[in-house]
């Protein structure tokens, strides 16, 4: 029997989350799609929060995923088919699996079996599929069959049963968007921002957008702190406080959780307002005249210590640091979260990772997505450099420190990341011009990841771990933005040209013997901002963990995604040149 919570009333535990989120919120390029699903995914884990037995069981319910304890294994059965039926009514396309299992003494071998039982019924269902036959007219979105028509001024369109029921959501995501940004403001004495009620009119401004940054993020290391909670809260130090038990503890942490990315989302949405992103709009039913503010950021994942938002181009670089930083600062306030994380980290908060694609506005979101999903997981690697230095679990973890890596896509001839950087950002050339020396040695051209937690606040890891952090911080980065940025106060012109400025990447693109070459000819621009751009007296170009890289390909092309808050302007968007490596 389990006692975690209320004495021996639950005897099972159950599982729901849905699969295949991927392919759902991205399955096609309308927009209005992709925030219903976002919705409907949501609503998951709200119905099965609304049909559990009994509302103190429930341990987690967020988007797509909900763990409930339950009276009895037939209490566990009933609510996964209450959930999974309605999915197939309300959610066609959806994949939505549940497990139950008994619960027995231990929590942690419990959370082991459910989730080992997901697994094998997730992989049991196999995919569901809709085929098209001859006979049927495909939907005008999808191209699954179609079962319904939309009227669009005198055009009509025919949908699918999975296009109706996310263009139906859509309305619902503005609503509780807006809800959790006007609740945000209030409670940190902020702007109150708004996401457009009309979805066709953000369409519409998103398709007149040049550049469209998809930013996925995710917390670092807190499915191990949940795997091993239970180790984690008999290692809590004494407080005169009682300890919580495991279940009580993940529902707190949980809960904390999702507040803490909500109110780092909306310190990131209020960074990019000052910075000159934010539209205002004379809304038609707004009383006295009164306009509202409309940032340019739609959130499909806003839950748990997961975030992907679609990001006005321009904006997305900013948007991500500002997140990241305000997701440490924000969990560093949970009274749970700080408890655990200090025992199992070794400081008292969580850190996140980012990756951020920035695309053509026209480019597929799944293969967008799937490049910032990769990104995130370059990012990921930062932690295998900076390791707690001690854990009083004794068990392996990384020190909370948030990272980003990015990647600005000119030409979609490859789209995954690994073929872009070992195809297109990878050079075998000479490291100098000493012909008698001209072993041909691997150089890579860029440099992320880069961490973007501040240094003062990785004193307690190790001195090894703060060197690399150092040597790949983002500050360093956005120094070379600044560089390429700078303007001359009385022409108003680029300090640095950008015609030798091309030039100069022409020559880095072929190497280091040749970037530093091309550099030696330029050293007259250093009073100019040349100089910030240089890793060492006289080359573009440093050795790190083994190899040959430069930051000169990431600072030029992020630099038109750099805006300057010295000089913001609104509506602005961003504008680069194509690398000749791209």
């Amino acid at each position: 029997m389990n006692c975690d919570s209320k004495g021996d009333a639950y005897q099972a535990l159950v599982l729901i989350e849905t699969s295949g989120n991927q392919h759902y919120l991205y399955k096609t390029n309308k927009l209005k799609e992709n925030v219903g699903a976002s919705q409907i995914t949501r609503m998951v884990g709200q119905w099965a929060h609304d049909a559990a037995p009994d509302q103190q069981g429930v341990v987690l319910a967020t988007s797509g995923k909900a763990l409930i304890q339950v009276p009895t294994r037939q209490d566990g059965i009933a609510l996964v088919r209450s959930v999974t039926r309605r999915a197939l009514r309300e959610a066609p396309g959806l994949q939505v699996t549940g497990a139950v299992v008994d619960l027995g003494d231990d929590p942690a071998d419990a959370l082991d079996k459910v989730h080992k039982r997901f697994n094998a019924n997730r992989d049991a269902m196999g995919l569901i599929r809709a085929p098209v036959l001859p006979w049927t007219q495909p939907c005008a979105t999808s191209g699954s069959p179609a079962t319904g028509w939309e009227s669009t001024g005198d055009q009509r369109h025919a949908l699918s049963a999975e296009s109706i029921a996310k263009q139906q959501a859509a309305r619902d995501w503005s609503r509780y968007i807006e809800s959790r940004l006007k609740f945000q403001g209030a409670d940190l004495g902020g702007q109150q921002f708004f996401i457009a009620h009309d979805i066709d009119r953000l369409q519409r401004f998103f398709d007149d957008t040049q550049w469209l940054g998809v930013v996925h993020a995710d917390g670092n290391g807190l499915g191990q702190i949940f795997l091993d909670l239970a180790t984690h809260l008999g290692n809590l130090p004494n407080s005169g406080k009682p300890k919580p038990r495991v279940f009580e503890a993940m529902k707190a942490i949980s809960d904390e959780l999702q507040g803490a990315t909500e109110r780092a989302f909306y310190a990131a949405c209020e960074h990019i307002h000052w910075l000159g992103a934010s539209r205002a709009y004379q809304a038609p039913l707004r009383r006295h005249g009164a306009k509202c503010i409309y940032v340019p950021v739609i959130p499909l994942v806003l839950a748990g210590d997961d975030l992907t938002v679609l990001v006005e181009g321009e904006y997305a670089l900013p948007f991500a640091k500002t997140f990241l930083r305000a997701f440490e600062e924000e969990t560093a306030k949970c009274e749970t979260i700080a408890r655990v994380a200090k025992v199992a980290l070794g400081a008292p908060r969580l850190s996140a990772a980012a990756g951020v694609a920035l695309v053509k506005h026209h480019f597929p979101f799944h293969l967008a997505y799937g490049l910032a999903e990769q990104l995130l997981k370059s990012a990921k690697k930062v932690k295998r450099q900076i390791p707690a230095t001690t854990s009083a679990a004794d068990l392996p973890a990384p020190f909370p420190a948030s990272a980003l890596d990015f990647h600005v896509l000119f030409d979609a001839s490859y789209t995954d990341l690994e073929s872009i950087r070992s195809q297109r950002m990878t050079t075998l050339a000479p490291v100098t011009c000493d012909k008698t020396n001209s072993q041909r040695v691997k150089q890579r051209l860029y440099g992320g990841p880069y961490v973007v937690t501040p240094l003062d606040q990785l004193d307690e890891t190790s001195e090894v771990g703060r060197t690399w952090a150092t040597a790949h911080h983002f500050d360093h980065l956005a120094t070379r933005f600044a560089a390429f940025n700078a303007e001359d106060p009385i022409t108003g012109r680029a300090r640095l040209p950008s015609s030798q400025m091309h030039a100069l990447r022409q020559a880095v693109a072929q190497g280091k013997a040749y970037g530093d070459a091309r550099l030696r000819d330029l050293r007259w621009l250093d009073t100019n901002g040349l100089k910030d751009l240089i890793e060492t007296a006289d080359s573009l170009f440093t050795q790190r963990d083994g190899e040959w890289s430069t930051r000169f390909i990431d600072a030029i092309n992020g630099a038109g995604f750099w805006p300057d808050p010295d000089h913001a302007t609104t509506g602005s968007s961003a504008t680069t040149q194509e690398d000749d490596h791209e």
